[in-house]
């Protein structure tokens, strides 16, 4: 049968070339049906983001009508097995109402075989059509246009209208169907991307309150390799609120919650304005680290500029307190840098993605004995000798760790009285480390008078304090 002739199916190219002279011409110039276009897509993005297919069936068939001059239009789902198209009719009278097409039945099918619009002028002659009409939606009609929907992950239905009010369905009307569908597959794709994207930001937000972003991000991409237990060098920062055992008294079960609250809060801040990872809380403590689940080159420094900061924001508390007439609060802080294992660590119910092993324990230990020598942050040598910055950095001690043959040399990143001693920081710093080499080599006097000089010169230097108590027992007992 010639094209043109009746009962016969008119296929739109596949590409958008040529056209018919001053029809496609006209179609290209209808602003009010781009429009139109555009308005239906818009509806059916709002509408797939509600996940109403009723409300998108009543929106699409009625504005395809509008748009094509037609008696009426109905839109066709296809199932996930590819192998029935349904459709809601108006009122969506429920499951036992619905309109199915099994495949290779109607004009529908047709059009999604042909993966292009379908035209038949005279439909009761087709041969997809049975019994004279096309019966799925109820009747007959004289004429009709099907066009597939089809996303970038396959086909997800078909849009038919049929009987043109004015005339027969023509090029233009072709055009415009085929426009309309490729909007309402774009918007439906644009759509679900929208609603998964949303969705997922909702969930990586919960995690993220309850793990680090980064391991938030790992786990909802499915990198497991990354989450494996692994070794890799790390610096670690255990920072603790001081007399905390006295607070809880004084304050009560909830008063104590609402300052640990805000203490967590500080110290989340400051490990994350440097890319720390906060490990996990541990009482009144929190153990940060720096270097996982990604490592850099300056992890060292981070966490010394981590500590720095916490120290920052503790004193800027301790003032809004102190307007209130509430106690100064401590804290200590330790900081080491070693090969330790990070990954998953626990049973099948409950994981934690946590650093394991000696150094985690040396960096805890110097935490504790931040108190024993006067200072906030307590730093080892190994973290020390990786610094790329410039920091007010004086050495403590050499501690001996169970295990260890040699003593781990200790320092203390000076914070808080730095500000005091002002001018003078370089000298004072310049005779608490040769008071601490003196001590080491047994001269104590000399030690003594190394420290008297840096308390002249820094009156509120309890490090230099507590060393100069220790010169005077070590003399003392010397004498005895």
């Amino acid at each position: 049968m010639r094209p043109g002739a009746e009962g016969a199916i008119f296929l739109l190219p596949k590409t958008d070339g040529g056209g018919e002279g001053a029809e496609a011409g006209r179609t290209t110039g209808d602003d009010r049906a781009a429009e139109a276009v555009a308005a239906v897509a818009a509806a059916v993005a709002a509408i797939v983001v509600q996940d109403e297919p009723a409300a998108l069936s009543r929106t699409v068939a009625r504005e395809a009508a509008r748009l094509l001059d037609a008696e009426r239009a109905t839109l066709f789902f296809l199932d996930d097995a590819g192998s029935t198209l349904t459709a809601i009719p108006e009122g969506n009278g429920g499951e036992a109402s619905m309109l199915r097409l099994p495949r290779g039945r109607g004009l529908p099918w047709a059009a999604l075989a042909a993966g292009r619009v379908v035209n038949t002028p005279q439909a009761c002659a087709h041969r997809h059509l049975e019994g004279g009409g096309d019966e799925h939606v109820g009747g007959l009609f004289r004429s009709a246009l099907a066009a597939p929907i089809v996303s970038g992950a396959g086909p997800l239905g078909v849009l038919e209208v049929a009987d043109k009010a004015h005339g027969s369905f023509g090029r233009t009307d072709q055009h415009r169907l085929a426009a309309l569908c490729a909007a309402i597959a774009a918007a439906v794709e644009n759509a679900k991307l929208l609603a998964h994207l949303t969705a997922e930001k909702c969930v990586n937000a919960m995690m993220s309150r309850y793990m680090d972003p980064r391991l938030a991000t790992l786990l909802l991409e499915g990198d497991g390799d990354a989450l494996c237990g692994r070794p890799v060098r790390a610096t670690m920062l255990f920072c603790d609120l001081r007399n905390s055992t006295a607070l809880a008294e004084d304050l009560g079960p909830e008063g104590m919650v609402s300052l640990l609250n805000e203490f967590f809060t500080r110290v989340a801040s400051c490990l994350r304005s440097e890319g720390g990872m906060l490990d996990k809380f541990i009482g009144d403590a929190v153990l940060g680290a720096f270097g996982v689940p990604f490592s850099g080159e300056d992890d060292e420094d981070r966490a010394v500029r981590a500590a720095l900061a916490l120290t920052a924001a503790l004193r800027q508390w301790n003032e809004t307190r102190r307007a209130k007439d509430l106690a100064a609060l401590r804290i200590g802080v330790g900081i080491n840098t070693d090969i330790v294992v990070a990954g998953n660590v626990g049973s099948p119910e409950r994981m934690d993605y946590t650093v394991t092993g000696a150094g985690v324990n040396l960096a805890a230990r110097l935490e504790k004995a931040c108190k024993r020598y006067g200072a906030e942050i307590l730093v080892s040598g190994h973290t020390v000798r990786r610094l790329r910055g410039r920091y007010a950095i004086r050495p403590v001690d050499d501690i001996c760790i169970p295990g260890k043959v040699d003593p781990v040399r200790i320092y203390e990143v000076v914070s808080d009285h730095a500000a005091q001693a002002g001018a003078n920081l370089h000298d004072a710093l310049s005779a608490f480390s040769r008071g601490v080499a003196l001590r080491r080599q047994g001269r104590h006097g000399a030690a003594e008078a190394c420290f008297r000089t840096c308390l002249s010169l820094d009156p509120g230097d309890r490090g230099a304090a507590i060393q100069l108590q220790a010169c005077r027992r070590s003399l003392g007992a010397a004498g005895s």
